[in-house]
């Protein structure tokens, strides 16, 4: 208390005054004595202020007044009451004197705080005193002070936030997979600009799109639908095969479309939300269709993501809404975007999790731009009129979709598309976005997502990389196109590195079931694909084809999968909990039983589920069987539920599609030999099984596990790649080795996330949940002692394996091909395979004389060694090899499997054991296959076949059918079947050799048919399974091989992939080797090169070997006989065969051989010391030379002779020579330092011998040292094999042609005959061009030429009814003979001027013309040559051109059958047919069968014009030069076309010439004047024969030829003498080629008195609608002869005639113009054939039928004679080319004509061509009666002289009658004598005494007229040597003797107008001779009288 002045009492309490004591203030305290409550500190008679720390009440007394200050408060100095703590701020002491603030990351939000509280989560308290924390903002989070800090952190990129007062790191939201969320604290991560815009319609500014709103209505017209689509850019159209862009085949990047709008959602400016594709004819809502354009029609690729992955909205998923997100400003904690918001979320893509997005519609009443003036649509305006407004803006309208409400910021978007090339998970951030690359083969757009399962619209393995290009590991949309496919390899869709052979593996990698992968599973789908294409194809195919069809892209469906189905998103409640909704039901859920009503088949199996159905025990068990414990009631709920799931059909189709196809890849390089799937799987096996024993156990945990050794590679969720190498250099390094020419990219491994996404089961428990071990897996695979058990044995007795059971044995199951490359060891070791604990034994190589077989203990030293080898060999590739090794390759693909798969493996790689059907042996057989074809990789997949290359020269072929042949032969098998070498003809077997020579144990004959029929086996490429033989010819002989094609399989197509060749007198190359024909003469320029060529003849005499003996004088002992009967000194060795290997030409150019070098220890020189060669050599230092090496001696320049023997003969062998040196063979050598030590000189003669080779020298060797002659330099030169070349074909196999479901027309019966004109070696053999068909090439030859199976069929005509002997005879014997004589035809170069059109089957070929490149058009690059060797028709009709053939039947006639029997003996043949059904009708059902080109078979072919019409200049210039010179000095020019002789010139083959002149100036005048030919000349296109009918074979093989034949013993011929024995007036007992039971014609035969004959369908391959340069052979008039035929039969030596030419290969044959031949050309010894006097033709006219008609003179019973030849037209029809004036002359002319329908018009199509060329040639063959022979004066001469001389005795009894009638008759008695003495004299007298005084001055004067007018060659007189050039003037040579002569006359004109003047003077003589025998015996009564006159 203080007491102020006047104080009265010190009472306080007293009231009664006011000087009492007054109590100190509050905050203040008084000691005693205190007279004034001012506060005056120190100065106690104040009151003193309250102690800091302290308050003080009123009327406190002691400096601590009450008491301390409390906690949560302050008291500073004067406290009157503690000052509680403000806000921020904190008092915990008592006693406080100030608050202390709160530090930052606390804040106290009252007064009177004790302590500071931590700034809650979602806040953040940056500053001291803090007492309101911040809420944390979008974008950020906070948890607490101890783990984020002070401030808010920001989300870290990979998440977003919208929404305020985040509290943790995990509230930050997910950014959806497929983005990149690269800043740090995103609120945007997505904004309006990303939402789905509408469709707006555009019109057409001249060509260009524009906006159809901001211009007037009708200012601009229209696009039409073609034009709109093709508006999209290119990468989404699909091209045409035209190379037009024809229909979109991306419809998800389609940004024009074509259609209407389809209502309500449509604004005033036309532009709407939904489109409808449509046309004029499905519209629906609009007046017409438009072109819309809309960019993003779904929204950007971040709105879809973002739709995709958070799926409906919050409260159509959870039932209740949530606050919102956040705005720019906090509304509380209770506004909208506070705090976090639970998004549901789908990271894997389910089609199920889906909604319907918003879109943005025009609002004009909220104008953006007033400066813009666009147009309203009428037909959508209120107004109903098109109005012009100002822009306004677009007004979105949120759909069903979270990414509608999160997306409708307008700020820019923060988050990005996961970047083209990449592949991003969830929570992607700027670190990340690069880990995960796009798998090689695919192509990653913007925002790829990992999912698998194409219905996610960003997956991963979506899009393919496109066809024709390929697309390394991290290939994105815009680099799709920038790797074009390598050059000479092809890339379908998917290719990822074609020169290793890796594709997408899309089914294996989108884990496609085994059965639904499989391109060859239930092919029974008719599959039409246009333009007529239909075929059969699997489910896998069908369900491909539905995958790429446009029109199914623009098709959805709805799916319902069960509820209870496995979810792709377990923890997503919405598609795995129903939701109960009282007006939906269980959302998004429906009752099974109701979509099983409506027809879902997928739900069809549950139509009866009662959902209404409690979750009770009883019911429980009732529908389901169960305990009500063994399912909980959600599961109970879920059976009868289904969700449903839109998806685009074709995409659901594509599920279970492998769209790269490569199964079926893969199977086709299997095909074609180049891969082999079977060695690589069991290769895969094996080392599964490695890894499985040796991987981690399973008690680690996941981090552990992966650094584990033996463990998995952590691999990432795109590309896959387990090699842990240095990928930066070796990608260095490949750039700098040229791997970027095969398409080989390496990249950089990236690791980690693989196992969410895909099943990779590994062994650990934590990681794949599986159980361990237990009691039932020991001694299982499982068992970690590793053994594997017993497989079954199958019926062969082989041991099954597979994944799990068995050793793992190759070597008996690889097919043949593969085990012949696979040499050396196997592999892999079978028993360690089933014991793998102790490690792996595999062949890590290919060299099989290196030891590339390595053991590897583990999995882990395998794969790092694989690893290491194969990234070193995509670097350089093994010696030896163009690519990778194939061991190391396989191996490589295994490792790469277990990595990818781990324990999921097995169920892709395995093998099943099936029992199959060899396609070449027909044996059955079990074997293991691969499971899945696709689980294979081969290195040449996709590189082109062999013998191919890209027809492009700079890459992009997108599939194997750009890979077109080259000229390169990879396979040849012979087409004369096996069984042919027991056919015989006439008792000779086809294979049969003449004669035998002692000596040299060589056939010495020509063999009879086939020569070394399964021989070289060089040239076929296959040596184990082919030969290429030869097939022997001789003149006249034709040989017909039918071929039955319709087995070979569809797609092998001729002339594409395969040929028939027939190379003529020479051996092709090898094959595989590459003969360059740009250059002349051919050679090969890349494979092989010269020390290859080399080096095949080499390994050619190694292979070949033969046995050789000598006997004890070294001589030769032929057979080894002395040998093998005990020559105690003999020796037996094996030398290299040279003159087989000499027979393969190995080498592409001519080599001249040079003599052979003996390769032999040098022996020798010990005996002969003095040779030069051995000079300084003893006999020990050769038998050193022997352990050293071989030393070269020329041992034959030595032996100075040809061969090894004759060296040894002439010398006495150095064998003999150890005899002349005291040698005795069975002395022992004594040489400790020679490796012949202690063996006897025997033994070691032996051994130098066999150590010895041929050695094939290439150069000539160095200048004899002992001076032999430079004569001996090379023995001959060996054309090289590049210049034999394939014989031009008939035109049926140049033809391109198709029939029903085949590429080409010979998948039917073909028949080609090959006819000789010389001794020919044919090589006929079928050549593979393409290396796609390997297999179905090895299965076709064998099924056609096999021995006993073979379809093929051979026969070998030779004429053989001409001239012949019994057939019982033998053939050999001096009995009987066989001449195989033959009817010639006959051509004369006067018979064919003006007369005459030549006929179109001349004898030509085509060869190619020099740097031209091989080709089966010979219109372009080919040039016409004269035919020299043989003529190939294919006959159209197989059973005329064969008898024997098999689809004639034994039974067609007894005596068709004896002589069948007689002629072809073909067991194999009569084992084919069947005898029970067999009928000689069976062949005409070839003429029922369709063709395909509106025919019947068999159908003709006709050669083209240009390629077969010849011309008059043809006598004078044979088609050698390729063009017709009708010009004389055009001739000259003949001699310069040949580039080079030695290109045509064949070995010269030895002919003999029977009175030959070899005369060049006989050939230079005679020889292109006249041809004498085997076959008929005009009819060039005949069924059974083609171009060329050959006489002999038209009467001696047509089957009703045949028919008609009589055996030898049953012929008759005709008796000439009438009166003897067998004389008879009838017809012979002969052969005939007749039909007797058909005369269509009786009448006109009666007439004719010609009989019906056989009738052939033949064709005019004139040109018959245009008239011809002179009368074709139809149109000829009476009397006209087309040609000849020889009366007599030539003899082949007669025929081919081997002269020497000038202008032409020197070593050619001139057959058919020898000096034989010349004279009788004019003579009568050859047959005008007329055209009849009665049934001819004209010019213009067309005869349907043409009769040929021979008569033939049966002189003996094998020897015919022709007598008669005609030709008759009937069925008359004249063409367009015939006048009209002549027409009506010709329907007039003649009885018969007029009798039998005239001359009618041809039958003309609607567009004015012939119906048809078609015309029936009827031949008739028969022999001539004795009467028609002697009126055809065909008889001998004694008949005839016998014949006048009864003529004349009858006459002279007819005399004698008459006079002995008269002398009875007269009436005289005295009747004068018949005085025949005085008669004879007087008439016999005078005229022989006349004759012979008149022969002396007409026979000088002939002589002197012969010697006037004759040329030089035949003596004349006057006549000049050189008449062309020097023409002599004294007989007249220069005189032209035709006014049309412009030329300077030629040789054969100078002698024919000699002929003629000739003939005038003979004519003058003649007429003066007449004139004066008429003067002497007609009287000249007039001179008499005139004489009488004179007298008188």
């Amino acid at each position: 208390f203080y007491c102020p002045e006047g104080t009265l009492t010190s009472d306080p309490f007293r009231n009664d005054t006011t000087l009492r004591p007054y109590p100190c203030d509050a905050g203040s305290y008084c000691l005693g004595g205190v007279g004034s409550n001012e506060v005056v500190k120190a100065d106690f008679f104040y009151a003193q202020p309250c102690t800091e720390g302290f308050y003080c009440e009123v009327a406190s007394v002691s400096p601590r007044g009450n008491g301390l200050c409390p906690p949560g408060f302050y008291c500073p100095e004067g406290t009157a009451v503690p000052i509680p703590t403000p806000k921020g701020s904190f008092s915990l002491l008592e006693g406080t004197v100030s608050p202390a603030t709160c530090p930052p990351g606390t804040y106290t939000p009252t007064i009177e705080s004790i302590e500071c509280y931590p700034c809650p989560p979602g806040t953040q308290c940056n500053s001291d005193g803090t007492f309101l924390a911040d809420v944390c903002p979008p974008g950020t989070f906070r948890s607490t002070q101890g783990l984020d800090g002070l401030p808010c952190m920001a989300c870290p990129q990979g998440t977003w936030s919208k929404n305020w007062e985040l509290r943790e790191m995990g509230e930050c939201v997910r950014c959806p997979t497929g983005t990149r969320c690269e800043v740090d604290g995103m609120k945007v991560p997505c904004s309006r600009a990303d939402l789905p815009t509408p469709f707006e319609p555009v019109v057409n500014l001249d060509g260009a799109p524009v906006l159809a709103y901001l211009h007037p209505a009708e200012k601009y017209p229209d696009f039409v639908e073609t034009a709109c689509r093709m508006l999209n850019p290119r990468e989404v159209l699909a091209v045409s095969d035209e190379g037009g862009y024809t229909y979109v085949k991306d419809t998800f990047r389609q940004v024009y479309f074509f259609g209407e709008l389809v209502p309500p959602f449509i604004d005033v400016l036309g532009r709407g939300a939904h489109l409808r594709t449509s046309v004029n004819e499905s519209l629906r809502y609009a007046y017409k269709p438009r072109c819309y354009y809309n960019p993003q029609r779904f929204g950007a690729a971040v709105y879809q993501r973002f739709r995709d992955y958070y799926g409906p909205q919050y409260d159509i998923q959870t039932g209740h809404v949530h606050q919102g997100y956040g705005k720019a400003e906090y509304e509380g904690m209770f506004g909208a975007g506070s705090l976090y918001i639970p998004l549901p979320h789908g990271r894997r893509f389910d089609a199920a999790y889906n909604c319907t997005p918003g879109f943005m519609l025009f609002n004009e009443t909220t104008v953006s731009d007033p400066g813009v003036t666009v147009y309203t649509e009428a037909e959508f305006d209120r107004a109903g009129v098109q109005r012009a407004i100002p822009l306004g803006s677009d007004q979105y309208y949120p759909g069903t979709c979270e990414a509608d409400v999160i997306c409708s910021s307008p700020e820019t978007s923060e988050s990005e598309p996961c970047a083209e090339g990449y592949v991003c998970d969830e929570r992607t951030t700027i670190e990340t976005s690069g880990d995960y690359q796009c798998r090689g083969g695919y192509v990653c757009d913007f925002g790829t997502t990992p999912d698998h399962d194409l219905e996610a619209h960003f997956s991963q393995f979506r899009s393919l990389c496109p066809e024709g290009y390929f697309c390394p590991t991290g290939t994105g949309r815009g680099q799709a196109t920038g790797k074009p496919c390598p050059v000479d390899y092809f890339c379908p869709a998917g290719t990822a590195m074609p020169g290793l052979g890796f594709t997408a593996s899309d089914s294996l990698v989108r884990n496609v079931s085994t059965l639904n992968a499989d391109p060859y599973y239930n092919m029974v789908h008719v599959t039409h694909l246009g333009d007529d294409d239909i075929r059969v194809v699997s489910d896998h195919d069908r369900r491909c084809f539905v995958g790429i069809d446009s029109d199914a892209s623009f098709r959805y469906m709805t799916r319902w999968e069960p509820a209870e189905a496995f979810s792709k998103n377990p923890t997503l409640p919405f598609l795995n909990v129903p939701r109960p909704d009282a007006l939906n039901g269980d959302q998004p859920f429906r009752p099974v039983d109701r979509l099983a009503r409506d027809g879902n088949l997928r739900v069809q199996d549950k139509a009866n589920c009662n959902a209404s159905l409690a979750y009770t025990a009883e019911n429980v068990q009732a529908e389901l069987g169960l305990a009500l414990s063994q399912i909980d009631e959600l599961a109970w709920r879920k059976r009868c539920l289904a969700r449903p799931a839109v998806i685009q059909r074709a995409t659901e189709a594509n599920l279970d599609c492998g769209r790269d196809h490569k199964w079926r890849l893969v199977q086709d390089a299997v095909d074609r030999r180049e891969c082999d799937c079977l060695t690589q799987t069991l290769v895969t096996m094996a080392v599964y099984r490695l890894w499985l024993c040796k991987s981690p156990g399973t008690d680690l945990s996941e981090a552990e596990w992966y650094a584990a050794p033996g463990a998995l590679e952590n691999l990432g969720l795109g590309a896959v790649d387990p090699m842990g190498v240095d990928y930066a250099a070796l990608q260095a390094a490949s750039a700098l080795a040229g791997d970027e020419n095969r398409g080989i990219e390496i990249v950089e491994a990236l690791t980690g996330g693989r196992d969410y996404w895909f099943k990779r089961g590994h062994p650990a428990s934590k990681l794949t949940g599986r159980q361990r071990l237990n009691a039932s897996d020991v001694g299982s695979w499982r068992d970690a002692t590793c053994s594997y058990p017993r497989g079954s044995v199958d019926l062969e007795g082989r041991e099954r394996f597979n994944m799990s059971h068995g050793a793992i044995d190759s070597s008996l199951f690889l097919p043949r091909w593969a085990r012949q490359a696979a040499t050396g060891a196997p592999l892999v070791d079978p028993e360690e395979t089933r014991f793998p604990s102790q490690g792996l034994t595999l062949r890590v190589g290919w060299d099989p004389k290196k030891d590339e077989v390595v053991k590897f203990e583990s999995y882990q030293k395998l794969k790092a060694f694989v690893e290491g080898e194969f990234a070193d060999q995509l670097l350089k590739p093994p010696p030896g090899r163009s690519g990778l090794d194939p061991y190391m390759y396989d191996l490589h693909r295994a490792v790469r499997l277990v990595e990818e798969y781990g324990l999921e493996l097995p169920s892709f790689v395995d093998v099943e054991w099936r029992r199959q059907v060899d396609d070449l042996t027909l044996e059955e057989n079990t074997a293991p296959v691969p499971l899945r074809m696709d689980t294979c990789d081969c290195e040449r997949l996709l590189k082109c076949p062999n013998g191919t290359q890209t027809t492009s020269r700079r890459g992009g072929a997108d599939e194997i059918t750009d890979c077109v042949k080259t000229s390169e032969v990879l396979r040849r098998a012979n087409a004369i079947p096996q069984s042919a070498r027991d056919y015989s003809w006439w008792g000779r077997k086809f294979d049969e050799r003449e004669a035998q020579d002692p000596e040299t144990g060589l056939w010495a004959g020509r063999d009879f048919f086939l020569r070394n029929h399964s021989d070289f086996t060089e040239l076929s490429g296959d040596p184990d399974s082919y030969g290429v033989g030869t097939l022997f010819l001789r003149t006249f002989e034709t040989a017909v091989l039918t071929l039955d094609l319709k087995d070979l399989a569809a797609n092998l197509t001729y002339d594409e992939h395969y040929r028939l060749a027939v190379y003529v007198d020479c051996k092709p190359c090898p094959t595989q080797y590459g003969c360059n024909y740009e250059q002349e003469p051919p050679t090969c320029t890349d494979y092989p090169s010269e020390a290859d060529q080399t080096l095949n003849f080499d390994l050619c005499l190694e292979r070949n070997v033969k046995r050789v003996c000598l006997n004890s004088t070294g001589f030769f002992d032929r057979d080894c006989v002395k040998f093998d009967a005990g020559d105690p000194c003999g020796i037996e060795y094996y030398e290299g065969d040279l003159f087989k290997c000499e027979q393969v030409p190995y080498y592409c150019d001519d080599r001249p051989r040079y003599k052979r070098n003996w390769l032999i220890p040098m022996e020798y020189c010990e005996r002969n010391p003095e040779t030069l060669f051995c000079v300084g050599r003893s006999y020990q230092d050769s038998l050193n030379s022997f352990h050293a090496g071989k030393t070269v001696v020329d041992y034959e320049l030595l032996a100075g002779g040809i061969t090894t023997q004759e060296a040894f003969r002439q010398y006495q062998g150095w064998v003999s020579s150890f005899a002349k040196y005291g040698y005795k063979c069975d002395a022992i050598i004594d040489d400790p330092s020679s490796p012949l030590n202690n063996v006897t000189a025997k033994v070691a003669a032996t051994m130098l011998l066999n150590a010895s080779s041929f050695e094939y020298s290439l150069k000539p060797f160095a200048k004899d040292p002992v001076g032999l002659d430079d004569s001996y330099e090379y023995e001959k030169t060996i054309t090289g094999c590049c210049q034999c070349e394939p014989h031009s074909m008939p035109e049926f196999f140049n033809q391109v042609a198709m029939d029903p479901g085949f590429l080409d027309n010979k998948h039917e019966e073909v028949q080609i005959a090959i006819s000789a004109l010389k001794d020919t070696e044919l090589t006929v053999c079928f050549e593979l061009m393409h290396g796609q068909f390997y297999h179905d090439f090895e299965v076709g030859m064998k099924r056609l030429t096999t021995y006993r199976n073979g379809s093929a069929e051979l026969l070998v005509h030779l004429p053989y009814r001409a001239k012949y002997t019994s057939d019982k005879q033998d053939p050999k014997s001096a009995e009987g003979k066989l001449e195989h004589a033959s009817f010639l035809s006959l051509l004369k170069m006067d018979n064919m001027e003006d007369t005459v059109m030549m006929p179109l089957n001349l004898p030509r070929q085509y060869v190619r013309d020099p740097q031209s490149l091989p080709s089966s058009d010979y219109t372009v690059g080919y040039s016409p040559r004269f035919e020299y060797d043989v003529v190939i028709d294919r006959p159209s009709r197989p059973s005329t051109s064969d008898p024997c053939g098999r689809l004639l039947s034994a039974g067609g006639g007894s005596r068709f059958g004896q002589v069948r029997a007689a002629v072809c003996n073909f067991p194999f043949r009569e084992m084919k047919r069947d005898l029970a059904t067999a009928d000689i009708n069976v062949g005409l059902a070839e003429e029922t069968r369709p063709d395909g080109r509106g025919g019947n078979l068999p159908f003709m072919v006709n050669d083209r014009p240009e390629l077969v019409y010849p011309s008059l200049a043809w006598w004078r210039n044979p088609p050698n030069t390729g063009e017709d010179l009708a010009m004389e000095e055009d001739f000259e020019t003949y001699t310069s076309v040949w580039p080079d002789e030695k290109r045509f010139q064949r070995p010269k083959n030895i002919f003999t010439a029977h009175g030959d002149v070899m005369d060049s100036g006989f050939m230079t005048e005679n020889e292109n004047y006249f041809l004498y030919m085997p076959w008929l000349p005009f009819f060039s296109n005949c069924d059974g024969y083609d171009s060329h009918m050959n006489f002999m074979r038209l009467i001696e093989t047509h089957p009703d030829c045949i028919s008609s034949h009589e055996s030898f013993e049953n012929t008759q011929y005709v008796v000439q003498m009438p009166g003897t024995k067998d004389f008879t007036f009838l017809a012979p007992k002969a052969d005939t080629c007749v039909n007797p039971l058909v005369d269509d014609y009786p009448e006109i035969d009666q007439v004719s008195k010609f009989v019906a004959g056989i009738e052939l369908r033949c064709t005019y391959e004139e040109e018959v609608e245009s008239p011809g340069s002179a009368p074709r052979w139809f149109e000829l008039a009476a009397g006209i002869a087309p040609f000849h035929l020889t009366k007599y039969p030539i003899l082949p030596s007669d025929f081919a005639t081997d002269w020497t030419v000038k202008r032409t290969p020197t070593s050619d044959p001139r057959w058919g113009r020898g000096y034989a031949l010349w004279q009788q050309k004019d003579s009568e010894k050859v047959l005008p054939v007329l055209v009849d006097e009665i049934f001819f033709s004209d010019v213009g006219v067309l005869p349907r039928r043409v009769k040929f008609y021979i008569e033939y003179f049966q002189e003996s019973k094998g020897q015919k004679r022709l007598v008669k030849a005609a030709l008759q037209f009937f069925e008359l029809c004249y063409t367009k080319a015939a006048d009209q004036d002549q027409t009506e002359i010709l329907e007039k002319k003649g009885v018969f004509f007029a009798s039998y329908g005239g001359v009618r018009p041809c039958n003309y199509t609607w567009d004015g061509h012939l119906n048809d060329t078609q015309y029936t040639l009827e031949f008739t063959f028969k022999p001539a009666k004795w009467i028609d022979l002697l009126n055809y004066f065909e008889l001998n001469g004694n008949v005839y002289m016998v014949f006048y001389t009864v003529i004349g005795v009858v006459s002279i009894l007819q005399g004698m009658v008459i006079w002995m009638i008269n002398r009875l008759l007269t009436r005289l008695r005295h009747p004068p004598p018949f005085h025949a003495q005085t008669l004879l004299a007087i008439v016999t007298e005078a005229p022989m005494i006349g004759v012979t005084l008149a022969v002396i001055p007409v026979s000088f004067i002939i002589f002197i007229i012969f010697g006037w007018l004759k040329s030089y060659a035949a003596f004349g007189w006057f006549a000049s040597d050189d008449p062309e050039q020097n023409p002599a003037l004294m007989n007249l040579e220069g005189a032209d003797g035709n006014w049309g002569d412009s030329m300077a006359l030629n040789v054969q004109d100078i002698n024919k107008y000699a002929y003629g003047r000739t003939g005038v003077c003979f004519m003058a003589i003649g007429i003066y001779i007449n004139l004066f025998c008429s003067t002497l015996i007609v009287p000249n009564w007039k001179a008499d009288e005139e004489e009488a006159a004179a007298e008188a």
